[in-house]
């Protein structure tokens, strides 16, 4: 080979070299750059996650604090249910002692006189009282045993007698003239003089009011009821006194006098009895008395002869 041919194959060698250093420094720097943007992605990807988790951070505040609030919106509305449950007490409290004050003034009222005729339409709130037309709240109803009720306040006052309401015994107290009545709520034992007697029915709060059977207060003080089921009616009117039973009532009250004046005789005799026993046994005592102290006198009249003797026997022994 000659020397040209040698120097085309070195300057082919140099430029191959030449050639793949260039192509291997571009490589290398458009390397660098990829990597120095991959850098760069990746630090823009942590950002974007620093400010996702900044973003998430926040809305966590914002969600416990809008739970916060949320909690004292309950807070205050539970408050505002308690003041309104509070008051709600407070007003039905008032009401009660409204009812018991609207009681204890009627109880205190002039006395009333007992109706002659009493009309109870069932369902009407409207009564009949001897002509005269008589608001009833509520009105009269039949339960369900049958039983026409009515408020313990109108059959008082209509029947003449006194009333009383126990709120803490929840009891029901009739007076008229000699009867007494006590009625206990949702109790079928009713208390009439003293003495137990069942009915057939009991005594009710209906709305806030007491009802009682009119039926049984109505009798049990002396007056007739009578029922018209065609009508729904009920009629109350005061019991009408024959002659026989006025004449029995009277032969009734001669004998408890002529009872009393002999009871009183033998009182006065008996008085006398005693008196005339006290007179005598006084007597007695004091002549027992004397007849000790004549005893007494005796002894020592023979206890001073036994000393005279005595004496009189030592004189003669000198």
């Amino acid at each position: 080979m000659n020397k040209k041919g040698l120097l085309a194959v070195l300057l082919v060698f140099m430029l191959v070299f030449s050639s793949f250093a260039a192509y291997a420094d571009e490589h290398v720097e458009n390397g660098v750059e990829v990597e120095e943007q991959e850098e760069a992605v990746e630090v823009e990807e942590n950002g974007d996650a620093e400010v996702d988790e900044d973003e998430e951070a926040a809305e966590g505040d914002e969600e416990a604090a809008e739970e916060v609030e949320e909690d004292a919106a309950d807070d205050e509305e539970a408050t505002e249910d308690d003041e309104i449950d509070e008051e709600a007490t407070e007003e039905e409290a008032v009401e009660e002692d409204e009812v018991v004050e609207d009681i204890e003034e009627e109880m205190e009222a002039e006395e009333v006189v007992a109706a002659e005729r009493i009309q109870l339409k069932l369902g009407n709130n409207v009564a009949i009282i001897d002509g005269e037309h008589v608001e009833v709240n509520p009105a009269p109803y039949a339960n369900e045993d049958g039983r026409t009720m009515l408020p313990l306040s109108f059959v008082g006052r209509q029947l003449g007698a006194s009333f009383d309401w126990d709120a803490d015994a929840r009891q029901v107290t009739y007076t008229k003239d000699e009867t007494t009545i006590v009625l206990t709520i949702d109790s079928n034992i009713a208390v009439v003089n003293n003495e137990e007697i069942e009915m057939d029915t009991v005594a009710v709060i209906v709305e806030g009011r007491t009802v009682v059977p009119v039926t049984f207060i109505s009798r049990t003080l002396g007056f007739d009821v009578d029922w018209n089921g065609e009508t729904q009616t009920v009629v109350i009117t005061q019991a009408v006194e024959t002659e026989e039973e006025a004449v029995e009532e009277e032969e009734v009250d001669a004998e408890e006098a002529d009872v009393e004046a002999d009871t009183d005789e033998e009182a006065a005799e008996e008085d006398v009895v005693a008196e005339e026993t006290e007179v005598d046994e006084d007597a007695e005592e004091e002549e027992a008395a004397d007849e000790e102290t004549t005893e007494e006198d005796e002894e020592d009249e023979e206890v001073v002869e036994e000393d005279d003797e005595e004496q009189e026997d030592e004189e003669d022994e000198e």
